[in-house]
């Protein structure tokens, strides 16, 4: 987790990635069979946010551990998760495979809203989103334990 010089500090004390990687190692520890992590990037900067998205996938594919990760950003789901869950005011807009998360579909789906789906990204436009698509890694092989993303 890279945070065992912490192991005697008070949670509370520690910064947000940090008890990020801390409530991941207590889910390895105890065996989840399933996580459910609500925002667990947010407020994270973005080295943080790789650990701790790297994290999550490796406990997906190493351990078999069932995944759903609730995420405001488009670009980090199209590349950590196999399935996403788009919604919209609270309806289901869109379940399927986040590589058919297109700049196209993103705007059929959101409306002018499509572009701060990626606002904070690296590159936050739709037209960046196609090309960064294109480049992904196939994250298919996920069999029985899914990785999946689900946006408000």
């Amino acid at each position: 987790m890279g945070i065992a010089n912490c192991a005697h500090q008070r949670a509370s004390t520690l910064s947000g990635g940090q008890q990020q990687r801390a409530a991941i190692a207590r889910t390895i520890v105890q065996k989840a069979s399933v996580v459910l992590a609500d925002e667990p990037i947010a407020s994270l900067d973005p080295e943080s946010s790789r650990l701790v998205m790297d994290l999550l996938r490796e406990m997906n594919q190493a351990q078999g551990c069932t995944v759903l990760v609730s995420l405001h950003q488009v670009n980090v789901a199209i590349k950590y998760c196999a399935r996403t869950i788009a919604l919209r005011h609270g309806d289901i807009v869109y379940d399927g495979p986040s590589s058919e998360l297109t700049p196209n579909l993103l705007q059929s789906l959101y409306g002018v809203e499509a572009e701060s789906l990626l606002a904070g990204s690296k590159d936050h436009n739709l037209a960046s989103l196609h090309n960064q698509h294109a480049t992904l890694p196939d994250y298919e092989s996920f069999e029985s334990n899914e990785f999946k993303f689900a946006t408000h």
